[in-house]
């Protein structure tokens, strides 16, 4: 019986692939990959976006201990504690008030030692950290990836004067310092914490 492949040249030759063939099996994984990747990434911001929701609605618990051990009083906090008045003094600070991290640290299972008002060294809380923050590092510097609503400090949530402009679902008072989440003005770019304790968008949803 006379074989198909009379030489291993002529096998050999029969089996390989055209240097044709593999542009087109590249431009093939190149199309897929393509077509795939936006949807990976976005698959990936919007659980790092379910993250950070997760993570205000922590601090909304800790917030609810905070204001039962306070008679309903807001923390004194900072909003950006780290900000300097002068660019050219990095020493010269916007407030000296302390970060917010002090004060829900608490309740946030962060050492006593390191909230100490005398210890000026930074401390950090995991929940603080958006884990979309990782270019802006935020978290890093302002010891918090979410601002603070510092005007509501010290004031108390039974007057008034509180939901005097807004009713308290609308009243907020911790959001992502930037828009971790999408473009500025796009529903979900920034993820708020309400003084109802509930998290959603701008919009109170």
């Amino acid at each position: 019986m006379e074989s198909n492949c009379t030489t291993t040249t002529h096998c050999s030759k029969h089996n390989a692939f055209t240097l044709v063939e593999l542009l087109v099996v590249i431009g093939v994984i190149a199309l897929l990959m393509g077509i795939l990747m936006p949807v990976l990434n976005k698959a990936r911001a919007a659980v790092r976006s379910t993250s950070c929701r997760s993570n205000l609605h922590s601090l909304a618990l800790a917030f609810r201990m905070y204001l039962d051990d306070n008679q309903n009083v807001m923390p004194p906090a900072a909003g950006f504690p780290e900000l300097p008045w002068n660019p050219d003094n990095p020493n010269e600070r916007l407030s000296t008030k302390l970060p917010i991290v002090k004060y829900m640290g608490p309740y946030l299972s962060v050492v006593r030692a390191e909230l100490a008002e005398t210890n000026g060294n930074k401390c950090y809380a995991k929940v603080l950290c958006c884990p979309s923050d990782r270019n802006e590092h935020y978290f890093r510097i302002q010891q918090s990836s979410y601002d603070y609503a510092e005007r509501r400090g010290n004031k108390s949530m039974n007057s008034a004067a509180f939901t005097k402009r807004a009713p308290e679902r609308d009243v907020e008072i911790m959001w992502d310092y930037y828009t971790f989440h999408g473009k500025a003005g796009v529903k979900g770019a920034v993820n708020y914490l309400y003084s109802d304790c509930h998290v959603g968008d701008v919009t109170g949803d």
